[in-house]
């Protein structure tokens, strides 16, 4: 199961665990058991079944072999600016911040020699894993993964249109206030960071880790919550979290640079932390952050601190009417991701109907069509997110939603604003963090906001910000 720090490297630890929960008739008899059983022994054995099908989709050989060659190649690989290696935060300074465009672009495309190179064996990699998940009698990979957190692909689609809708209002938003004459994602990049610049310090780099960790004070997380490891490292991805025996194995990578991403950045990773440290329960089962749509909606929960205006206003120099406009950027930003995340995911359903399928093309018309870049060529879709286990950006899409309903949910509970407010911790504590898996979240959604996990309510308060913050 994913308990306990490997000693002997992560294919290692990935085979052991195939050899562990991959019997033949493990599921067979999972499932005459919980028919037997009722309380907390079928609880135990709900849980066991899906650590069974997670183990025999994601360790067994010939996804665990391919998965850890992609990721001692993508570890391994730094990007190359002006003849020497540099960092992938380098990089995204680079995207964000340089004036002149044709360097915006070298950069915005500099991790490309890894990724083509790639795309042969993550090709391998889908198709390996959905063989393995048709040998455990679902259509897909997608479905196999989804079904563990009580979704399917129709579901998620569900989901994903009125976010797509959105994010087109969005896009015509951020492109008439951007200062470039062209509209392509390194343009996007630069765009979003000098609407801040004024205000750049106010999101220093030497001040994200204090104010975040006071950030969370205020939000009712003291010394014992925040007792994990942290160490700033440059990762292929924002920031990481580890979790190895919950709740005392647990630490946090990020490499903060300046600006209210970063900032954003490390309250999820935070989260991710804290959690980790507050689940309990009486078994290794039960003491689990849990699958990554869960997972990733805390992450985006506490991300949200760095929309609210009373945070925005703590930050050096930013009066009311910039912290407003900054709330407006952010949901506007975030609806526009959100939008690239659904032509990403359905690439990714396009990638395991057929593992050879083009995805250039597709891609290139979603990006001009859909999301109204000027036309260029797509940069890779290899990135680190097809790494085990895959299908992750479906979790962002799932996060944005619950983090919306959630919110209203926490303001009525807890009486008082998002932040800062000091029963916000123990709220989100007592009824998200602890109870580890005792508890499906989909359900658990309804049962604590009154409505099912959707994008309604995301939907609305963006539309809200973006026509008040973004007006004049």
């Amino acid at each position: 199961m994913n308990t306990g720090r490997p000693s002997g490297g992560a294919l290692r630890a990935r085979l052991a665990r195939a050899r562990l929960l991959s019997h033949p008739r493990l599921l067979g008899w999972c499932d005459a058991a919980i028919l037997r059983s009722s309380g907390g022994a079928r609880r135990r054995l709900v849980l066991l079944r899906r650590q069974v099908v997670d183990a025999q989709l994601e360790s067994h050989p010939s996804v665990a072999r391919l998965n850890a060659r992609i990721e001692r190649r993508l570890l391994g690989f730094r990007p190359r600016w002006n003849g020497r290696p540099v960092s992938q935060a380098e990089i995204w300074d680079l995207v964000s911040r340089e004036p002149d465009p044709a360097r915006r672009r070298a950069g915005y495309y500099a991790n490309e020699p890894l990724f083509v190179g790639l795309e042969p064996d993550v090709r391998a990699l889908v198709d390996a894993r959905n063989h393995r998940a048709q040998e455990l009698g679902f259509a897909s990979y997608p479905e196999a993964r989804l079904s563990l957190e009580g979704l399917s692909v129709r579901s998620l689609r569900d989901l994903s249109a009125p976010v797509l809708a959105l994010g087109r209002t969005a896009s015509s938003a951020l492109r008439e206030a951007s200062p470039t004459g062209s509209w392509f994602p390194w343009d996007m990049m630069f765009a979003q960071r000098q609407a801040t610049a004024h205000v750049r310090r106010g999101f220093s780099a030497a001040d994200c880790i204090p104010a975040v960790r006071a950030g969370l004070k205020k939000w009712g997380f003291g010394p014992a919550d925040l007792a994990f490891r942290f160490r700033r490292w440059d990762t292929p991805t924002a920031g990481l979290a580890l979790h190895g025996q919950l709740p005392a194995d647990v630490g946090v990578v990020c490499n903060p640079r300046d600006g209210i991403v970063h900032y954003s950045v490390l309250f999820h990773e935070m989260g991710h932390g804290i959690h980790g440290r507050a689940v309990r329960g009486p078994s290794p089962l039960f003491r689990s952050v849990g699958f990554p749509g869960f997972a990733e909606s805390i992450g985006g929960l506490f991300e949200q601190v760095t929309c609210e205006l009373s945070w925005l206003r703590t930050r050096p120099g930013i009066s009311a009417e910039e912290a407003r406009r900054l709330r407006a950027s952010s949901y506007a930003a975030l609806a526009f991701r959100m939008a690239e995340l659904v032509g990403e995911v359905e690439s990714e359903l396009r990638l395991y109907g057929r593992a050879d399928a083009d995805l250039t093309g597709p891609r290139r018309r979603f990006l001009h069509g859909t999301l109204g870049y000027d036309d260029h060529p797509p940069i890779s879709w290899v990135d680190p997110y097809h790494l085990s286990p895959g299908f992750h950006r479906a979790s962002y899409l799932l996060a944005t939603c619950f983090t919306e309903q959630v919110v209203a949910a926490g303001k009525a509970a807890t009486r008082g604003a998002l932040w800062p407010n000091p029963r916000w911790g123990p709220w989100l504590k007592r009824t998200w963090l602890r109870p580890g898996q005792r508890d499906d979240w989909v359900p658990k959604v309804r049962k604590v906001t009154g409505k099912p996990l959707g994008p309604a309510a995301f939907v609305t308060t963006a539309r809200q910000e973006m026509a008040q913050g973004l007006a004049g």
